[in-house]
């Protein structure tokens, strides 16, 4: 007696379940895999393919997603630069709306003070005399900020 009531006690209960999320789902449209696909672009950042949802710069604030798209990060802004010589960023920070954020020993890390893209910027750092490496830096989405 107890193992019918516990399974029409199941089948209840899973009707009841079955017919709360068909409720949920009434009026949300859903888009097909082949038009998802197409509105999404691919970018190259830190020598990583990523994709976004159709943007084609990458600009502060900007999602992107790895390829498997299980991973998500949010573009900063800041443009982390480790120098192998003598810079001078004066000029170069002042023609492309940048700041010194924060430096230490041969690490500099500039920030963009505006939406442009911020790809060029990073080649024109990569081209510069003195400069070993240049870096965008990524957010990742799925660390939880306190």
């Amino acid at each position: 007696m107890k193992k019918v009531f516990l399974i029409v006690a199941f089948a209840v209960t899973s009707q009841f379940a079955v017919a709360n999320n068909a409720d949920q789902f009434k009026g949300l449209t859903i888009t097909p895999v082949d038009q998802l696909e197409s509105n999404q672009s691919e970018v190259v950042v830190n020598d990583k393919t990523f994709r976004t949802n159709g943007a084609n710069k990458v600009v502060p604030g900007l999602d992107v997603f790895d390829e498997s798209g299980f991973n998500a990060y949010t573009v900063t802004g800041e443009i982390i630069v480790k120098l192998s010589g003598d810079v001078d960023f004066e000029q170069f920070n002042k023609d492309n709306d940048l700041i010194i954020k924060q430096a230490y020993k041969e690490y500099y890390i500039l920030k963009s003070q505006s939406n442009r893209d911020l790809l060029p910027l990073v080649d024109a750092l990569k081209q510069l005399d003195g400069v070993s490496s240049v870096t965008l830096e990524l957010a990742d989405k799925g660390v939880i900020q306190k």
